[in-house]
């Protein structure tokens, strides 16, 4: 109550499963127990130049909610699409980067994604009761482990292995060139012939997702030439013999 008035205030909240909502306090506190409409009448407990009743209808809303939004985990240049809804009515929905510029307005968003973002949706119902939520986008990340040599010997074959995030399963491989794959050109543990000038490649996919990855390796090879002398048993040298190792 603001301002002088006569009397005694009865304050009666309207709250019709209690008989206790009521207070003679001047600015009196009520919680209600839930959503609803409610009556809430002030009145004079006195006859002597009482004031005429007050009488206010007030409305409390359920509390509003964004249903939850789950983190995302997206190949690199695909596209994000995020979609905000609620079990509230007349919800109005807007997206917002951390610093609080609008992106978007409704309950869609999409972005592209080149980089690890963060973004928030606001909801907001006709009597201004709003809700938030945060909502992480990353980046798949390839972390490529091999036994791959750095020197091979040449036109010699040679077994390697790649895993990626610390393990094999899960992904599919494609080794190239053709011509440098023995065996297991579709396996995280091919047999591969080099050759001079050659360049391996392995194209990684991401079965979930289908994110790919290209890993690519320069071949250096060596090579190296053993001389022998050989004398007979008769001790006549015969011809130098030379080997090359491939």
């Amino acid at each position: 109550i603001q301002g002088d008035f006569n009397g005694f205030p009865n304050w009666d909240f309207g709250d019709t499963t209690v008989t206790t909502d009521t207070s003679i306090d001047t600015m009196p506190c009520y919680t209600y127990p839930g959503a609803g409409t409610y009556e809430v009448v002030l009145s004079n407990l006195t006859t002597f130049c009482p004031y005429q009743d007050v009488v206010k209808t007030i409305t409390i809303n359920d509390d509003i909610q964004i249903d939850p939004i789950a983190d995302q985990i997206i190949c690199l240049n695909d596209t994000s699409y995020l979609s905000a809804s609620s079990p509230n009515i007349n919800i109005s929905f807007v997206w917002c980067n951390l610093a609080g510029d609008t992106l978007a307005l409704g309950p869609d968003y999409q972005q592209a994604v080149t980089e690890d973002f963060m973004v928030v949706v606001k909801a907001e119902d006709p009597n201004g009761c709003t809700d938030m939520d945060t909502v992480t986008v990353e980046v798949f990340t390839f972390e490529v482990e091999d036994n791959v040599p750095m020197v091979f010997c040449l036109e010699e074959e040679t077994e390697v292995s790649i895993e990626v995030n610390g393990t094999q399963e899960g992904y599919s491989f494609n080794w190239g060139p053709d011509d440098c794959v023995v065996s297991g050109g579709n396996t995280a543990n091919p047999i591969l012939l080099t050759g001079q000038g050659k360049e391996y490649a392995v194209t990684i996919t991401y079965d979930s997702l289908g994110c790919q990855f290209v890993q690519t390796y320069d071949v250096s090879t060596t090579f190296f030439t053993v001389e022998l002398d050989a004398v007979d048993e008769d001790g006549i040298d015969t011809d130098t013999i030379n080997k090359t190792e491939e």
